[in-house]
C-alpha cells in the first residue's frame, strides 16, 4: 500500500506578500542607486578630462609646443589643440617649429575634442598664471574653440601650466571641481558636492 507524503508549500497569499515587501524594499531603494549612478558618471567625466589635461601636459613637454584646453561655461564638450604662437609674459612673441617635428610628434598635434556624458556640463572655472608659468595667451590665438566666450587653460612646453580649476555639474545639481597647480601641473579631483541652490 502506498501512502502520499505530504510536502511544505508556500500559499499564493505567502508569494504575493513577499513579492509586496521586495517591491516595497526595492522601491526605497532607486532613489539611492540612481544617485550613486549619477555620482559615478561625474567622477567618470571629471577622470576623463584629468587624464586628457595630463596628457596634453605631456604632448607639450615632448614637443615644445604649448596646448590648450578651452571649452565653453555651460558646455558639454571640450577641446585640446596646440597654439601656434603664445606671447611671453614680457609682451615679446615666441613660436615653435612645429614642422621641425618626427612624424609621431606631428600625430601628438592633432586636435582632441571629447563630448562630457549625457547630463554632465562645464559650471565655472577659473585660472591665473602661474608664478613661474611662463606665458601667458593672447586671445583669438588657438582655433575655432577658443572664441571670445570660452574659457582656457595653458600647458607649456616647461612642464607648467595655467593655475586653476574647473567645476562639472549634472542635473541633480551634483558637480565636482577639478583642480589644476600652474608649477608643478598636477592634476586632483576634488569630492562630489551637492550645490548650495538645491539646499534647503
Amino acid at each position: 500500500m502506498c501512502l502520499l507524503q505530504s510536502r511544505p508549500a508556500f500559499t499564493l497569499l505567502e508569494l504575493l506578500l513577499v513579492l509586496g515587501l521586495l517591491a516595497a524594499v526595492a522601491a526605497m531603494a532607486w532613489p539611492m542607486i540612481g544617485r550613486s549612478l549619477e555620482n559615478r558618471q561625474l567622477q567618470f567625466a571629471a577622470e576623463q578630462l584629468r587624464a586628457d589635461l595630463v596628457t596634453a601636459r605631456a604632448k607639450a613637454i615632448n614637443t615644445g609646443a604649448v596646448f590648450v584646453l578651452s571649452y565653453a561655461p555651460q558646455g558639454g564638450s571640450y577641446i585640446i589643440e596646440p597654439m601656434q604662437q603664445v606671447a611671453a609674459i614680457d609682451g615679446e612673441e615666441s613660436s615653435s617649429d612645429l614642422n621641425a617635428l618626427s612624424e609621431g610628434d606631428q600625430a601628438d598635434l592633432a586636435p582632441v575634442e571629447r563630448l562630457l556624458p549625457e547630463g554632465i556640463r562645464f559650471a565655472a572655472g577659473e585660472a591665473t598664471l602661474s608664478p613661474g608659468g611662463g606665458q601667458a595667451m593672447p586671445s583669438g590665438q588657438a582655433g575655432d574653440a577658443a572664441a571670445s566666450d570660452s574659457f582656457m587653460l595653458l600647458c607649456n612646453p616647461d612642464g607648467s601650466t595655467t593655475t586653476g580649476y574647473l567645476t562639472l555639474i549634472n542635473e541633480k545639481n551634483t558637480y565636482i571641481e577639478i583642480e589644476l597647480r600652474g608649477l608643478t601641473g598636477i592634476v586632483t579631483i576634488g569630492d562630489i558636492q551637492m550645490s548650495e541652490a538645491m539646499l534647503p
